[in-house]
């Protein structure tokens, strides 16, 4: 493997940056991430379905539900794979790039196969399922210690005809994301059993709430729900939305 020049602050977009033998020719891999379908809902995933975006790498792929009385509600996420697996893809390292350049690093533990002698334990990129089988209307993130993949579980959400897919919705999927960053802080990278149960896991899912909320905020929104789109339900799948104006007692009355 030829090594690569880096930038001391993140690491470049590079179809092979993990070698190719490592890869199994998969076309959407990179050091971060490996995504794919998983339908079956098995633990198995190399040999899982990647869409292949041909010699230039284009991506591009149509977001087309069918709702035709031909079809079952439950058969058109599949018919849009391609594009789910790619979105998903994209999401995570997004997510991956953003939280290394505010210090989530191969020393403080994060997702890489490749830790490009920065410290830290290799071998941990994060193992992605689009469309995973195992379950509807949720997601969730098992995140080992350093040096372990981490896995992200997407579903497909039956709360709609046709059925959504949990891979497009972006807070979602930077929720799942976050649990890999708040387990591996919290205790440290070798230590992944803090935030397991009770309050502290509930800790952990505030402040998944909180960046996936943070990440997708602008000006011109005052009140963000968490997976409206998934759940087809304006407060999405929280009591209440969160807000950030003065009326958020009546919005949400929660307090710690």
């Amino acid at each position: 493997m030829t090594r690569l020049r880096l930038p001391l602050v993140g690491i470049p977009f590079q179809r092979r940056t993990t070698p190719p033998a490592a890869l199994l020719g998969l076309a959407n891999t990179i050091s971060m991430v490996f995504a794919h379908e998983n339908w079956e809902g098995r633990n198995n995933w190399i040999n899982n379905y990647r869409p292949d975006a041909g010699p230039g790498l284009n991506f591009e792929f149509k977001y087309d539900p069918k709702t035709g009385l031909d079809e079952s509600p439950a058969q058109s996420p599949k018919d849009y794979i391609d594009l789910s697996v790619t979105q998903l893809f994209y999401t995570s390292n997004m997510v991956h790039d953003l939280y290394y350049r505010y210090g989530f690093d191969e020393v403080s533990g994060n997702f890489q196969q490749d830790n490009y002698g920065r410290g830290g334990k290799e071998g941990d990129g994060v193992i992605a399922n689009s469309q995973d089988g195992s379950g509807y209307n949720n997601a969730n993130f098992m995140t080992p210690p350093d040096g372990q993949n981490g896995r992200c579980r997407m579903y497909v959400w039956n709360t709609a005809s046709p059925y959504r897919d949990g891979d497009l919705e972006a807070g979602i999927v930077i929720h799942e994301l976050t649990h890999g960053l708040s387990t591996r802080l919290t205790g440290g990278p070798a230590n992944s059993g803090c935030l397991g149960w009770g309050e502290s896991g509930g800790m952990g899912e505030g402040w998944g709430d909180f960046l996936a909320t943070t990440i997708r905020s602008t000006k011109d929104y005052k009140d963000f729900a968490m997976g409206s789109w998934a759940a087809n339900q304006v407060k999405g799948i929280r009591n209440y939305v969160y807000s950030t104006v003065s009326r958020e007692l009546v919005i949400g009355p929660h307090m710690y």
